[in-house]
């Protein structure tokens, strides 16, 4: 009797439930993405510093990337790589507060790139979690921009390089971010807006967006030496 009546309770009350579920279990499986960098900030300057060398290398004698925040985020230009000059030209975002983000109730960090300039560029995103780590392969992606074109750039943690799975990541202590231009003899400029954390930790690629690089020939063995006569 009292299975019944809870069937036929339930039964009109299955519409309320299936909306109250549908609300509650994605609002909890996602966290809010975290923005990292807010150009309304007075001090979001103070974020930002311009590549004048390379990985361990003395400071070049320039030219430097320029930068400026707009209301919506940050417009850079990049000079033309000159013998001497930086080979990967572009910013760092460090975190507003402290020496890191933790990052580890998320699964990525991306940003909008828009092309302002007049000529294709690739564009690299490399999430550091290493003081050491800033030309390692690890977290880093890059994107394709054609003139006037705005693409997502996004960096899943523990995959690189075409979103392969590549070394480790520790989102809980992200030191900075760097974005750049890698060896392009032209001068770009681009705007970066929406630099967040976002998705779930955990968060693995689109299978349809995965690079899978050819396989490596292996080298031609090396004949024994002749015996001696």
């Amino acid at each position: 009797m009292f299975f019944a009546k809870f069937r036929q309770r339930s039964s009109l009350a299955s519409p309320v439930c299936a909306a109250v579920l549908a609300c509650v279990v994605p609002c909890h499986a996602q966290t809010d993405p975290k923005l990292l960098f807010d150009p309304a900030s007075p001090n979001a300057a103070k974020q930002i510093e311009i590549v004048k060398a390379d990985y361990k290398r003395p400071v070049n004698p320039g030219p430097y990337t320029d930068f400026k925040i707009t209301k919506t985020g940050i417009e850079v230009t990049t000079p033309g790589y000159v013998q001497g000059a930086a080979d990967h030209p572009g910013i760092h975002i460090y975190p507003a507060e402290g020496t890191s983000w933790d990052l580890s109730k998320y699964g990525h960090v991306e940003a909008t790139v828009t092309n302002t300039g007049t000529s294709v560029f690739g564009i690299n995103l490399h999430v550091i979690d290493d003081k050491d780590g800033s030309w390692t392969e690890n977290n880093s992606e890059y994107v394709n921009v054609k003139p006037g074109e705005t693409r997502t750039l996004k960096v899943i943690f523990g995959y690189s390089r075409g979103f392969r799975p590549i070394g480790t990541a520790n989102p809980a202590t992200i030191l900075q971010l760097f974005f750049y231009l890698y060896h392009s003899a032209l001068p770009h400029s681009f705007r970066l807006e929406n630099i967040v954390a976002a998705g779930v930790p955990g968060e693995k690629p689109d299978p349809a967006l995965v690079v899978i690089p050819p396989p490596r020939t292996p080298p031609a063995a090396t004949p024994a030496p002749a015996p001696k006569p």
